[in-house]
């Protein structure tokens, strides 16, 4: 005979559903990369102050052009409040707009390191072939930044490798910009006749690998 405890379990089994995603999608993200998020996330405080100020200063300059107010302590303090507010509020949201731009610039670079559909194909097989028989170049690796924030860009410079080996300019249009107003360079790392080089380029500048 069953004991009262288990015809209620019996009674109250719960039905479980489960909505499987179709596709996932992994991102691999560098240590620079996770510091240039984290310290992105202070635009937003900057932001906030930046509407305050400006809308302080914005409300002054109303008062100051809609009442009559006479030269006095009062003129003097709307006057330096307007002019604090809007300084530091244009300061504040020029700072955000620099973050945000950088922060857009690291999600876009890593957003990219996933193949579009179609393009998977032919970047693998770019990579994983030996060293050109003409040009006897094999890229191992390509790095774009300044000394503080570098970013991996062997996929997207693997792609460009042609029979007569690589030409490519150093450029945000690589993979983003990874470190906003820094100079940046292109750091590539290459076997060709069974030695291993480096090559430095620096932004805005063009090469053409093999040198040798």
């Amino acid at each position: 005979m069953k004991s009262q405890a288990q015809s209620l379990s019996e009674n109250f089994k719960v039905e479980i559903r489960r909505g499987r995603i179709r596709e996932l999608s992994i991102y691999e993200v560098s240590d620079t990369e996770l510091n240039m998020l984290a310290h992105g996330g202070t635009g937003t405080i900057m932001l906030t102050f930046a509407v305050f100020l400006l809308s302080v200063a914005i409300s002054f300059t109303i008062a100051l052009l809609s009442a009559s107010i006479s030269p006095g302590k009062t003129y003097t303090f709307f006057m330096a409040s307007t002019i604090i507010g809007y300084s530091i509020g244009f300061i504040l949201l020029i700072f955000w707009i620099w973050q945000f731009k950088g922060t857009s610039n690291v999600v876009r670079t890593i957003r990219s390191r996933i193949i579009p559909s179609g393009h998977a194909e032919n970047l693998t097989e770019t990579t994983v072939l030996p060293e050109n028989p003409q040009t006897r170049f094999f890229l191992i690796s390509a790095h774009y930044g300044t000394e503080k924030h570098q970013i991996d860009v062997t996929d997207r410079v693997a792609a460009l490798i042609t029979d007569q080996g690589l030409v490519i300019t150093a450029s945000n249009n690589i993979a983003g910009d990874p470190h906003y107003g820094g100079p940046k360079t292109l750091k590539i790392r290459y076997r060709s006749h069974d030695n291993i080089y480096i090559a430095e380029v620096k932004e805005g500048e063009t090469i053409k690998l093999p040198e040798k």
